[in-house]
C-alpha cells in the first residue's frame, strides 16, 4: 500500500526536476575559465571596409586592383570601346563620386574637361595624379574616326598605359596615393607593388 502512495510521488517529482533541469544553465564554478577562451573572431574586411576608388579608364582599373588587392573597390567612369575625347559622364556617376575616397587620374583628355566637376562631385575626395614623373612622347598626328584632329596641347601620346616601363611608374604614384587614405595598410600595398613591378 504504502509503494502506491510513494510511486505517483516519485513520477511528479520526476517530471518537476526534468523540466527545471532543461532550463538552467550550467555555468563554469571559476570565472577565470570564461577569460581563458579566446573570444571569436569576426572578419573585419565588410564592404564598408574597402577602400573606394574611382578610375578614368579600365586598364588603370587592373593597375589599381593589382596594387590594392581585396581592399579596394574600383569603378571605372568611361566604358570599354568608348571614344575617350567625347565621353561625357551620366548624373549617376558624378553622384556615385561622393562615396570615393579617391579619383586616379591617367592624362585622358575626358579628365581635362571634366575635372572640375569631378572635384566638385566630392571636395574631400583625393586627386592621384598616376602620371606623375611620365614625359609623354610627341605624337606625329591624333586623328580620330569622325576626321577631328587636335591642337597642339593633345599631341602628345596619352596611352601611357601600354608601356611597361611608364607602368611602373603609374604603379608607384598609385601605391603612393593608397598609402595616403589607408596607412595602416602600408606593408600589404608594399608587397603587392612589388609583386606587380616584378610581374
Amino acid at each position: 500500500m504504502r509503494l502506491r502512495v510513494y510511486t505517483p510521488m516519485v513520477v511528479v517529482l520526476l517530471g518537476f526536476s526534468l523540466i527545471s533541469g532543461c532550463n538552467t544553465v550550467s555555468t563554469p564554478k571559476n570565472s577565470a575559465e570564461n577569460n581563458s577562451l579566446p573570444p571569436i573572431q569576426t572578419p573585419t574586411e565588410t564592404p564598408n571596409s574597402l577602400v573606394d576608388l574611382t578610375v578614368s579608364i579600365m586598364p588603370q582599373k587592373y593597375f589599381v586592383e593589382k596594387i590594392g588587392g581585396k581592399n579596394v573597390r574600383v569603378n571605372v567612369m568611361i566604358p570599354p570601346g568608348v571614344d575617350l575625347h567625347s565621353y561625357e559622364p551620366k548624373p549617376q556617376q558624378l553622384q556615385a563620386l561622393n562615396n570615393a575616397e579617391a579619383y586616379i587620374t591617367v592624362g585622358v583628355a575626358f579628365e581635362t574637361a571634366w575635372m572640375d566637376r569631378i572635384k566638385a562631385a566630392n571636395q574631400t575626395m583625393l586627386i592621384v595624379d598616376s602620371s606623375q614623373g611620365i614625359e609623354r612622347i610627341p605624337m606625329l598626328e591624333h586623328h580620330h574616326e569622325d576626321g577631328e584632329t587636335h591642337g597642339v596641347e593633345e599631341t602628345l601620346d596619352p596611352h601611357i598605359w601600354l608601356s611597361p616601363k611608364l607602368v611602373k611608374i603609374q604603379a608607384q604614384n598609385i601605391y603612393n596615393g593608397l598609402v595616403k587614405i589607408d596607412p595602416q595598410r602600408q606593408a600589404e600595398y608594399q608587397a603587392n607593388l612589388n609583386q606587380f613591378i616584378t610581374e
